[in-house]
């Protein structure tokens, strides 16, 4: 390996049994569901001070990069069908985030540690 050059590591993205990135940043890092609620939310209220808020707290990256194009694409895209596609993609990460959080902790399991 070359000095100075960055090598990736196996421990900064978890890859599930479908060899589909889950939306964990890192292993070491707990990411919180109400992250993903709260982008639903915020978008369906269209409060983009808080959406704007949560893209910068949130520790999962995938997140706040949907989240940053979207806000890019309504503040400054002329176009409306960039929005809708930036705003899909926001709502289908979202949905997906959601959904393999669920499968990876069970209610069970989230309401055992509170």
């Amino acid at each position: 390996m070359k000095q100075g050059v960055p090598s990736f590591s196996a421990e900064l993205i978890q890859v599930s049994s479908h060899n589909k990135i889950t939306p964990f940043r890192r292993r070491d890092i707990k990411v919180n569901k109400v992250d993903y609620d709260r982008a639903l939310y915020y978008t369906h209220r269209s409060e983009w001070d808080n959406l704007l808020i949560l893209m910068v707290r949130t520790k999962d990256d995938l997140l706040s990069k949907r989240i940053e194009q979207f806000l890019h694409a309504y503040h400054f895209s002329k176009d409306y069908t960039v929005v809708e596609r930036n705003l899909y993609t926001l709502l289908r990460y979202i949905e997906h985030a959601n959904y393999t959080f669920s499968v990876e902790q069970p209610l069970e399991e989230t309401f055992a540690e509170m």
